[in-house]
């Protein structure tokens, strides 16, 4: 199909759209969702939240059917609320995440018991510690234990710099995944204290 001929398409699919035909959305969702998807997890990192915003956008689509001009570009504004709802649901989270490490902060201070949560936190690093592979394990605690630079590491564990680094990021991921169980909030205070 010529880039004439897939106007031409698309401004039958607009005008159907406009008119209201639930079919003319399917199509632009069957064309267009697994891009607005890559683009909100480029920004989000969570599949969940992706899909989320890919149902959203085109919720926002069929609602704003009656604005739309039917020779402009449909990716052009689907990509626009893809980013827009994308940006707004990571400020959410965002904020979120810091009203809940606040008030588990201010449960901490308020009971006095830091030190309990502390231990508590420790005994679930060592559950995820244990869980790690071999390099991985021993990149990590060299790191976080022992506070050697990933150029130390490296040389220690003969192997290159970027290797040590993405070991690092593989262990903090799963440590992620584990405390994700217990809320962000614990896993936050767990970088925080580490």
């Amino acid at each position: 199909m010529t880039c004439f001929e897939d106007n031409i398409a698309h401004s039958h699919i607009i005008i159907a759209l406009i008119d209201g035909r639930e079919d003319a959305l399917q199509q632009l969702f069957d064309r267009y969702a697994n891009d607005v998807y890559r683009i909100a997890y480029a920004v989000l990192k969570d599949s969940f939240e992706s899909e989320d915003v890919v149902q959203e956008v085109f919720i926002k689509l069929w609602n704003a059917r009656l604005r739309l001009d039917e020779t402009g570009s449909i990716w052009s504004f689907i990509y626009v609320i893809a980013r827009r709802v994308s940006l707004n649901k990571l400020r959410e989270s965002r904020f979120k995440i810091a009203e809940q490490v606040f008030t588990l902060e201010a449960d901490f201070s308020k009971d006095s018991d830091e030190d309990t949560i502390r231990k508590e936190i420790l005994a679930l690093e060592n559950e995820v510690i244990k869980k790690l592979p071999g390099q991985q394990r021993t990149a990590y605690l060299l790191s976080r234990v022992e506070g050697l630079t990933y150029k130390e590491i490296a040389d220690q564990m003969n192997i290159a710099p970027n290797t040590v680094k993405n070991h690092i990021i593989q262990a903090l991921r799963t440590f992620k995944k584990y405390f994700r169980r217990f809320g962000y909030p614990l896993f936050l205070l767990f970088l925080i204290w580490n």
